[in-house]
């Protein structure tokens, strides 16, 4: 070939390579894909007539309960990490009797130096903000809060707080006049950075453990890079360490035994005996990662069944949330475990893990059509309008800059954290992405989801329910805040206003329902394990007490149990976590919340 003919061929692929970086440059700027607000929900065509009795209110302002949660750092000192501007901590809401009136007060972390908030419950008709008079404002914050957990912790009956932080942790002790005393010495100086925390009798040794869903790593601990920069590697290998922490009683432990493996970007560690044995076991809900799923098997031990119980080629590889719950009252405990479903871009799905007979599960959320609801976050099943089915309500939607009051008026960063995910790992720390929110938006204006259930399939009636604000929801707690049977929800975000949406649908005469107010024989009112098995006729309800499962909420600790016609109930099995014995009661009422104290009991079960 004559070196005219090999340099016409040279030039010739030099400007097709041109010309395709020139079509990349278009097609990335003109033309990317576009970000559609409204493509995130199930697509669903259904009579509305059988749902219209279903509406929510907010009713925050109403009784008193103002708070809108601002920008709080990561704490990430790198000030060129995009991360740190769109990914601050979101305010965890916690639903307590502080003071042991039967109605449930509310507990809001808000970030460092600003006092944490506890609004009293004046019987459902107002709430009063007394942080300070409880001593739980917790001034000068050192760090920033991100989780409130609620139990016994030294057995003496009264409720303590587990205040856990971007940093370092404390328990407050529940003090015979209601107030509490802080106690870090219980930590011995761990510090680390969770989005969740759990907790449940791990040993079976009658005293409440800590497990820490640590999101990112600790002080000792390495960091990755930028969060969505390394979401390609998958390998559970560059979040924070999860930790087992044991009660000795006094102080925590943290158990080398209990080796989870990996590192993961953990939002929270649902709690549940999967395989029915007695013993606590912990899914974990890791976000830039597999889920992951590890079997207690004593003494510290835990093993991990993933793949064995949940395949991970299911796995939506954004987990955020964890609620165990028998959705369809078969008894077997099921899981719904919250992702990203963002098309083009990212076409994940929300799982519902259908629990089989031989302990592992299937996933049906497509099926029963609650795959869908956006960038999702908490998600919580509850009986909404008290007909023996239960529903679902998700929240949803990421980060926008303030100035950004409509997709209008800003610019997704979706294709942006698209195509920055699909570059080579060893480039990565070569690409710098824009310092500033400013602008922009990503997964923003997406309405939560509330999925009713009817004939064992779930309807999203959201939008004709008054459950579809369009701000950026993440956390979620369970509350019935006046006592009236029917649920209510606490809504909150990053940087939106927290929404106490009161449950105003009309519940036909024929639905009943009933809860149950539960005292172990120390007095304790939080026992976190605790199952209950509602005999009716020929069938039976089963429920269990982990109100810390879910994304950044502590649930109203009350059982409560839609029954839909059944007029007539048999008895109430309980089975305390503390004595490890199983008690039957039979003086139960319907619409009402029934006191159970365990020294109660008509009989104790073998």
């Amino acid at each position: 070939m004559s070196s005219i003919s090999i340099f016409q061929t040279r030039t010739y692929k030099i400007l097709i390579l041109i010309l395709g970086l020139l079509l990349l440059v278009y097609l990335y700027k003109y033309n990317a894909p576009k970000d559609k607000v409204d493509n995130v929900y199930e697509s669903q065509r259904f009579d509305h007539a059988p749902f219209s009795h279903i509406h929510f209110a907010d009713r925050s302002n109403n009784v008193g309960v103002n708070y809108t949660h601002h920008v709080f750092s990561t704490g990430r000192k790198n000030k060129e990490d995009l991360e740190l501007l769109v990914e601050p901590i979101a305010p965890s809401t916690s639903v307590v009797d502080i003071n042991h009136d039967g109605f449930m007060d509310i507990y809001i972390t808000t970030g460092k130096g600003s006092p944490n908030l506890l609004y009293i419950n004046h019987h459902g008709l107002y709430f009063s903000e007394e942080a300070k008079k409880y001593g739980l404002a917790n001034l000068n914050q050192e760090y920033d809060p991100s989780y409130a957990f609620w139990g016994d912790f030294n057995g003496d009956g009264m409720i303590d707080l587990v205040l856990a932080r971007y940093g370092c942790h404390s328990l407050f002790l529940g003090q015979k006049d209601n107030t509490f005393k802080e106690r870090k010495e219980w930590f011995n100086g761990y510090c680390s950075k969770p989005n969740g925390v759990n907790g449940a009798d791990f040993y079976n040794h009658g005293k409440l453990d800590l497990i820490f869903a640590n999101f990112l790593p600790g002080q000792h601990e390495d960091w990755a890079n930028v969060l969505w920069m390394a979401n390609t590697r998958y390998d559970n290998q560059t979040g924070g360490e999860n930790h087992l922490l044991k009660n000795m009683g006094s102080s925590f432990k943290v158990e080398t035994k209990a080796n989870f493996i990996t590192k993961s970007y953990s939002h929270n560690a649902g709690v549940a005996d999967i395989n029915l044995d007695g013993l606590n076991d912990i899914f974990f809900a890791n976000d830039y990662a597999h889920d992951e799923m590890f079997l207690n098997k004593g003494n510290g031990v835990f093993e991990d069944v993933t793949n064995t119980y949940i395949p991970k080629v299911v796995h939506g590889l954004a987990g955020m949330n964890t609620e165990f719950f028998d959705y369809d009252n078969d008894g077997l405990i099921d899981l719904y475990v919250t992702n990203i479903y963002k098309p083009p871009f990212n076409r994940h799905f929300n799982l519902l893990w259908k629990k089989k007979d031989d302990n592992t599960f299937e996933n049906v959320s497509n099926k029963l059509g609650v795959a869908k609801c956006g960038f999702s976050w908490g998600a919580k099943f509850a009986d909404i309008d008290n007909d023996g089915e239960v529903d679902l309500l998700v929240m949803n939607g990421r980060s926008r800059a303030a100035e950004v009051t409509s997709p209008e008026l800003g610019k997704s960063m979706w294709f942006e954290r698209n195509e920055v995910s699909q570059i080579p790992t060893f480039l990565k720390d070569l690409y710098r992405p824009k310092k500033t929110l400013k602008g922009r938006f990503i997964s923003a204006f997406e309405r939560k989801c509330l999925f009713i259930q009817k004939n064992g399939r779930f309807y999203d009636v959201a939008p004709m329910a008054g459950f579809d604000d369009r701000e950026e929801n993440r956390g979620i707690a369970l509350v019935d805040y006046d006592n009236d049977g029917k649920m209510d929800v606490i809504t909150s975000g990053p940087m939106a206003k927290l929404k106490l949406m009161h449950n105003e649908s009309v519940i036909s005469h024929d639905n009943s329902w009933i809860g149950f107010s539960l005292k172990d024989s120390l007095g304790n009112t939080i026992p976190h394990g605790a199952r209950v098995v509602l005999k009716i006729n020929d069938h039976s309800i089963l429920r269990e007490l982990y109100p810390a499962n879910g994304y950044k909420g502590f649930n109203d600790s009350r059982v409560h149990i839609g029954l839909g016609k059944v007029t007539k109930l048999s008895y109430v099995d309980v089975f305390w976590p503390v004595s490890k014995k199983t008690k039957r009661y039979r003086k139960i009422e319907i619409n009402q919340y029934n006191e159970i104290n365990e020294n109660d009991s008509d009989e104790v079960l073998p």
